[in-house]
């Protein structure tokens, strides 16, 4: 025996102690367990529990008992549709078992399906499916599980309410999309899965994990036998000014900026000092194919930025990123459109999504902003710096060092609207996000509000298990000081008795008896009034 099998029964039996427990319900193998925890609540002068116990049945693999852990078993909390998919999963020589332990069909009913068990099981088990649902959850979802069943899985068609799977890029490898679909599943069984046939998308198979696919929005994925995902491409971080789009850039777009990439010296700031422009180049496409391909940036972005005028082409690149230390933001326009107001739109976009959306503290430009845009824009930039009063100048970035923090943005913002308000963007995607950054502070606010209500809660549900776990403590403490007292005044009794009893036996001891008094002989005859003394040896 080791220790843990000691040790288990005893803080499980334990437990009924601390609860306080009544009823327990438990499977037969854990019965010692439970009997413990009655042995324990006799102990603590506590009325023992009752316990209830139910048979130990197989898994629905048929290989163990059923365990959360194992993730072989039907579960109260399940939804209608798990019960009845897990049910039907179930091997055949369970179907009689499951249909005496977990419905209420009658014994003689049951003994009936018996021939007919072994000529059709699968309408057994749908009976035994449909009779374990509507135990749980009713007639009526009984019966839509039912016929959702035979028209997915039987007749293979695409259910109408399936989950939405939402992804930021169109491109993904098929293993990342299962995965994502599969939370709770290693990659090494989402592998597995797909080279056994068991994905498609559109009613195509797929069996190559690290096949790259295209997505669009409303294609269906099958993951498995019953679980189907219809997805959605999101547009995420997509920015709009007066005169641009900026959209996260895809892997086919960095193609189509090739021909701009030679004369780009930016890419010199996207890959390591020293390299040649070729060798450059490379790494700077292989930067880009990086941040793409992420499926939720959340360190690095790239947008393209297009023309609203001629939405068809990609006239410049945005790149953002939180390593300040590296430079935090890159803004490239092609010289066809590199004028001063493009570039400041575009600049004002990225700077309002990075400190209002993404939550930047400050944007640091570094040596790249000159490369990246004219000199002009830059002697532009330095202007609208030195223009502004000292108090709103930015010093919190090194000597140096252009760029600002979130309150130098805002400080900009408002500079902007008081001295040049023919240059400050009062697009409606501005006044959007304003609106969209209103609604997110409110949201915040009630977020707060709720969370402080819940933390009051739990704070009042610690301090009522507080004040009970006192009472109690209380109350045993009192009952013990009243046996304690109880104990010694029954003790005083008892001493006092014993004294009594022994001081009564001393006194009996040491007192003398009383002996009567002897009879006195007469010397004269009553009847003589001088009397004469008796003669010895006369009568």
């Amino acid at each position: 025996i080791y220790m843990h099998e000691i040790l288990y029964p005893v803080l499980q039996g334990y437990d009924s102690v601390m609860v306080d427990s009544d009823v327990t319900i438990i499977g037969s193998d854990q019965l010692f367990n439970e009997m413990m925890g009655r042995f324990f609540q006799e102990k603590f002068d506590k009325k023992p529990q009752t316990i209830i116990t139910t048979k130990i049945t197989q898994g629905i693999d048929n290989k163990h008992k059923q365990s959360k852990s194992l993730g072989n078993y039907i579960g109260l909390a399940h939804s209608p549709r798990d019960k009845f998919g897990r049910v039907m999963s179930i091997p055949d020589v369970l179907i009689d078992e499951y249909f005496r332990v977990y419905t209420d069909v009658p014994l003689e009913e049951i003994d009936r399906m018996a021939e007919q068990l072994s000529h059709s099981p699968k309408e057994c088990k749908m009976k035994l499916a449909y009779a374990i649902v509507g135990r749980y959850h009713g007639h009526e979802a009984a019966v839509a599980e039912r016929d959702w069943f035979e028209k997915t899985v039987s007749k293979g068609l695409v259910p109408d309410d399936i989950p939405t799977l939402s992804i930021v890029q169109p491109r993904h490898e098929l293993l990342d999309i299962v995965a994502q679909a599969r939370p709770g599943k290693s990659k090494g069984d989402s592998r597995r899965l797909i080279k056994q046939g068991g994905v498609d998308i559109n009613g195509i198979k797929h069996t190559d994990p690290d096949a790259e696919l295209i997505f669009k929005t409303n294609d269906v994925l099958k993951v498995g036998k019953r679980n189907w995902f219809r997805i959605e491409v999101v547009k995420l971080n997509e920015l709009e000014t007066e005169k641009l789009w900026m959209r996260p850039m895809r892997v086919e777009d960095v193609d189509l900026i090739q021909k701009f990439l030679p004369d780009w010296e930016i890419v010199k700031y996207l890959s390591h000092p020293g390299l040649s422009l070729k060798a450059a180049v490379d790494v700077a496409r292989e930067v880009f194919r990086r941040v793409i391909l992420q499926p939720e940036p959340k360190d690095e972005w790239i947008w393209k930025i297009q023309h609203k005028d001629e939405p068809e082409k990609i006239i410049g690149v945005a790149h953002l990123r939180r390593d300040s230390a590296r430079g935090s933001e890159n803004i490239w326009l092609d010289p066809e459109f590199r004028t001063p107001e493009l570039m400041e739109q575009a600049l004002h976009a990225v700077n309002e999504h990075a400190f209002s959306q993404l939550g930047f503290s400050d944007v640091v430009f570094k040596k790249a902003f000159a490369h990246a845009s004219a000199p002009q824009d830059l002697d532009a930039l330095r202007r609208r710096f030195m223009s502004m009063d000292a108090t709103f100048r930015n010093r919190d970035t090194p000597e140096g060092i252009w760029g600002f923090t979130k309150e130098e943005w805002e400080r900009q913002k408002e500079w902007f609207l008081t001295n040049r308000p023919e240059a400050a963007l009062q697009t409606r995607a501005v006044n959007k996000r304003r609106k969209s950054a209103r609604l997110d502070a409110h949201l915040d606010a009630i977020e707060d509000i709720v969370e402080d209500a819940l933390e009051d809660r739990a704070e009042d549900r610690e301090d009522a298990v507080e004040q009970k776990k006192r009472e109690r403590d209380n109350a045993f403490a009192m009952k013990a000081a009243s046996d304690k007292h109880a104990a010694e005044l029954k003790q005083e009794e008892q001493r006092l008795a014993a004294e009594t009893k022994a001081a009564e036996q001393k006194a009996k001891a040491e007192a003398k008896p009383v002996k009567p008094p002897k009879p006195r002989k007469l010397t004269t005859h009553p009847f003589l009034i001088g009397g004469t003394k008796p003669v010895p040896g006369k009568k």
